[in-house]
This record gives C-alpha cells, structure tokens and sequence, in this order.
C-alpha cells in the first residue's frame, strides 16, 4: 500500500478515519498476510487509519509474531480469543482517537449488523459511513511492489499450466492435469491454490466445472482457469487446448476468439473507459460470428479476485497508469465446449504489457 495515497485519499473522500476489518483489506493495509482472516473470518481484526497518520492494528494475539515481522504498523493491540471482544477494543480505539462528530469509514458490507451497532453504541460519538468508495479508489492504482508480485503470480501461473499440458497425454483425466498444475504451481513458488476450473469437452459448458475423472478424447476441447495466492494475492489465467489435431470449426473458432482478445488489449490505452473495453469486445465478437453472453470480459486483480475496475458497461472508470485488468474473452460452441483465453495486462503510458510473459498462442495448441 502507498501510505501517503492512502492518508491522503481520506481527506479527498471527505473520511476522517478508516476502518479496515475484511480479510482483503486487513492484507492490503497492513502489508501481513494472516491467511486465517480468510479461513476463519469470525476471529475478527480491524486496522484504523486516521487523517493525522495514526494506524493501529487490532488482532487476534495467536498471529502477533507474523504480524510484527511483516506489517510496517507499529501500534499493535492484541486480544485473547474467547475472553475478549475486538469490537470492544475497537470501540475504545475510537474513544481513545477522539472522533466524536468526526466521519469515519465502516466496511459495512462486511460487518455484520451487531458490529456496527456496537461500534455506534460503545465507540465514539462519530457519523459512520460507508468506505467502499475509498478502498476501492486506494486498491485501484497498484504500487511498484504490487506490480512485481502479481506480474511473478501470472508468470508462474502460465508456466505451471503450460508445464502440465506439456506431459498430458490423450486417456489422461482431468484430475490427473489438475493434480500436475497443482504440483507445478507449488514447485514454482505459489503459497496456496485459490480455485481451479479445468474441462474437458461437454464439461467445458460449465463455468466453473471442477475438474474430475472424465478421460481426454481425440477431438475434445479442453480448457482450464485457475488461480494461486502469492503473499495473498490472487493470481487468475486461463488456457485452451484440444485434444489431437483440431477440426477446422475449432481452429476457426480458437482463432477468431484470439483476434478479438488482442484487439481488446491492444486498445487498453490511458484515458479510455473501461467500458469501451466491453463493447470492443462485444462488436468483435458480432464481427467475428460469434455469439456473445458475458457480463464482463475481464477485471482487475489483487488481495481480492475480482477488483474494481470490473470490464463491464456500465463502469466508465478511464483507464490510468499502473491499473492492471484480467482479460478473459468466453465462448461456448454448438457442441457445449468452452473456449477461454485469459492473461494479466498492466496499463502503462507506453500502452498495455503483459504481466503473464506472452500471451496465450495464436493457433490452439494440441495435445498429442
């Protein structure tokens, strides 16, 4: 996180203080990544922020040595699990910060109804608001750390994939691939799998079909989107393959899908709205024959998988230097095979780099 930004962004979103308290944002704010905040949401933590600089981390005490050696905040106030209450300690906090009659930002998309009642109740005489607007404004642009983390996550994602289809062999199942992505990623470097969808033929009409004992058949298009943590963050890719030499329909269709998700990416520029991005991809789409359905064609990507900007269109956030967007043009054909292409791309003033290496081949690769 850029400390500076985010002091100064409470001022510009007119808050004078903050409160973090989702897994996401905790991992965002304090630079720790404490993956029971993610499993174990109910153990609750929260990181106040204050317009003078002040920032103090609220936190189960089981996690306080990770989360010295890792956080740059330096006021630290553990609890005792079932003996005390952080949203007693929290309330204080907002006694001790004296906030009365000051704004203070809520996630209250993520605390529950008791919490903010508590917190309205036991903490300081304060008008609590909503802080969606500011975290969303703060996670937006990615720092240069950021950049190098998620650009090795897609990196090393690809490569784990491209690993796994490189040894898969027709009769293979679509576990035994997933297994070997799995293992690549974890020799690679990955903490954590965070998801994987891997489809082979009719399975691909499925979304987000998990991979099971269906065995590769010469003539199927199987294809895969998967995603790591990396010191809590997410990395996303998708890829497509076919099993034995393609029919001309799925070379076609392969390729035509390829033409339409360069054109978008060549075209993710500084100053453009997101939501041209949707409707190139659209109209390309109706150029290409192909029938259309997304709600999105891709989003950006953090402590969080799906951040905002969402490529959507009714989002006319204009692209700026150093946001960072999934691309993942989707189609199924007539047969109910999917067809999914997807990679990491960095807005700079240059124009787009792909933070995956390269993107996913022009003709669709074979398994043989």
């Amino acid at each position: 996180m850029n400390r500076e930004r985010a002091f100064n962004l409470l001022h510009e979103c007119g808050l004078d203080a903050v409160v973090a308290t989702s897994y996401e944002n905790l991992t965002y704010v304090s630079g720790a990544y404490i993956y029971t905040q993610r499993t174990v949401p109910t153990r609750m933590s929260a990181i106040l922020l204050t317009r003078n600089g002040d920032a103090t981390y609220v936190f189960c005490s089981i996690e306080e040595s990770l989360i010295r050696d890792q956080s740059w905040i330096a006021d630290l106030r553990g609890y005792r699990e079932f003996a005390e209450d952080p949203m007693d300690i929290l309330a204080a906090l907002l006694r001790e910060k004296k906030l009365d009659g000051q704004r203070v930002g809520l996630e209250r998309r993520f605390l529950g109804a008791d919490h903010v009642g508590k917190l309205e109740l036991q903490g300081a005489a304060a008008h609590y608001v909503d802080s969606t607007d500011y975290f969303k404004k703060l996670r937006m642009i990615k720092t240069e750390a950021e950049i190098a983390l998620l650009e090795r996550a897609a990196t090393t994602t690809r490569k784990a994939v491209e690993a796994a289809f490189t040894a898969a062999r027709p009769g293979d199942t679509e576990k035994q691939i997933a297994n070997n992505i799995v293992h690549h990623l974890f020799d690679m470097g990955c903490d954590e799998t965070a998801f994987i969808t891997l489809a082979a033929g009719a399975n691909g009409s499925r979304a987000h079909h998990l991979p099971d004992h269906t065995r590769l058949e010469p003539g199927q298009v199987i294809r895969t989107d998967l995603g790591g943590f990396f010191s809590g963050y997410y990395s996303d890719l998708a890829r497509t393959y076919v099993v034995g030499p393609p029919s001309k329909e799925q070379a076609a269709t392969y390729r035509s899908l390829g033409r339409i998700y360069r054109d978008v990416i060549a075209k993710m520029t500084v100053g453009r709205p997101v939501s041209d991005l949707y409707r190139i991809c659209r109209d390309g789409f109706e150029g290409e024959g192909l029938a259309f359905f997304m709600p999105h064609i891709g989003h950006s990507i953090g402590v969080e998988l799906h951040e905002l900007p969402m490529v959507q269109p009714k989002d006319d956030t204009v692209l700026q230097e150093n946001m960072v967007f999934n691309i993942e043009p989707f189609y199924r054909d007539t047969q109910g095979q999917g067809y999914h292409v997807e990679d990491l791309i960095l807005i700079t003033a240059r124009g787009p780099r792909v933070l995956s290496g390269h993107l996913a081949p022009e003709e669709i690769p074979v398994i043989a």
